[in-house]
């Protein structure tokens, strides 16, 4: 399976990049993959694959960006300073102001985010809160959503900075 979606990178990398190098001559293209976060083992593949060469291989020359507090993907594909993003699902919210902006592919298909409270906290409770969430943590907005607690109806700050342990 690992094999498969870095083929699948690969190939969509491919697809897109290798009508322009044949039209400019270049045997090599150039891209730049810009990463969700800083380096971690979910990013594994993209970095075996360089690594083996499988891009060169089929004529990428692929730059990968650690991603960071500071820089959002989607900022960095916007200002062409990325040809590729890797991101969560908060990518959707961008579809609408942006609608030549495509998905390429769904890797992990899971989330990662919880809500953690206290036992006698009820999603009721929580209308008129605060609730300390990640700014990539749209999963969780998208919950309080569906379970009736309307955007708007609580307040959030930003927790990627604030120390739990």
């Amino acid at each position: 399976m690992r094999h498969f979606l870095q083929l699948l990178v690969i190939f969509l990398l491919y697809a897109s990049c290798s009508g322009e190098a044949i039209a400019q001559g270049n045997s090599h293209s150039t891209v730049t993959l810009q990463l969700d976060s800083a380096h971690q083992f979910s990013h594994a593949g993209y970095y075996v694959a360089l690594d083996k060469g499988y891009y060169e291989n089929e004529g990428l020359n692929v730059i990968i960006n650690a991603g960071n507090n500071t820089n959002e993907p989607i900022q960095q594909l916007l200002s062409g300073n990325a040809n590729y993003i890797i991101d969560g699902s908060s990518i959707i919210s961008h579809l609408n102001e942006h609608p030549n902006l495509r998905i390429l592919a769904t890797i992990e298909q899971f989330s990662p985010w919880v809500l953690l409270t206290q036992p006698n906290v009820t999603i009721e409770s929580l209308k008129e809160g605060i609730i300390a969430l990640s700014h990539q943590a749209n999963e969780i907005q998208v919950m309080l959503n569906q379970s009736g607690l309307e955007i708007g109806s609580y307040r959030t700050i930003d927790s990627d900075n604030i120390a739990l342990f």
